[in-house]
């Protein structure tokens, strides 16, 4: 069956379709038929949006960002906005940090395991994903959970060993997510070895 197009006119502009009475702004529709459903719910907010719309004519329309003071567009200020906004939000929430010595996709795993959005089973059941189990899909000793598949899994014990011993480092057994994981690892080490440190811990964990 073929949907009818409630805008009879699919060439149509907004200025086709919103009026100025010289105050306000007017609604002018022109529907191929009386909206139904969701878009009959939505209509009357719309209508009631654009009539509260008013019309400075002395000044001429120009693209403003309004993030930014002088309204011109800057990635870094839109970076640190969604920082402070979504990425930060709440009291438990860790911040985002970077590594320039390794992939985008590196950083984005790290960002995505620091959230806690890592597609473990234990995770994909919570979101109530039918599996046949939650045990770790490599040792099945235990459930498979973002510490246990890139730490304590038999598997990834015996690489991060390697990766210890390689660096003269102590206490994998230890170790736990945000110490392999967090800002501050490997800050015993000065200067860019411990970003070469960090870059390799990230990309054993992606890689893993």
């Amino acid at each position: 069956m073929e949907q009818t197009l409630l805008e009879e006119d699919p060439n149509a502009k907004v200025i086709d379709r919103v009026g100025w009475n010289g105050t306000n702004c007017t609604g002018a529709w022109s529907w191929s038929r009386e909206p139904i459903g969701r878009t009959a719910n939505e209509a009357p907010g719309l209508r009631d949006l654009i009539t509260s719309v008013i019309i400075n004519t002395e000044k001429k329309d120009f693209w403003g960002w309004k993030l930014n003071n002088n309204n011109g567009f800057a990635t870094g200020i839109l970076a640190d906005n969604i920082d402070n906004r979504l990425l930060n939000a709440g009291t438990n929430v860790c911040e985002t940090i970077g590594n320039n010595l390794v992939p985008k996709k590196v950083e984005i795993f790290v960002w995505r395991l620091r959230k806690k959005r890592l597609p473990v089973l234990i995770e994909l059941d919570k979101r109530g994903i039918d599996l046949n189990s939650v045990r770790c899909s490599i040792c099945d000793g235990d459930i498979e959970m973002v510490d246990h598949s890139l730490i304590f899994c038999n598997k990834s014990m015996d690489v991060w060993s390697k990766i210890f011993d390689w660096w003269g480092l102590n206490g994998i057994a230890n170790a736990s997510i945000m110490d392999l994981f967090g800002e501050g690892f490997g800050s015993n080490s000065s200067g860019i070895s411990a970003k070469i440190l960090q870059a390799v811990i990230w990309t054993s964990g992606y890689l893993i």
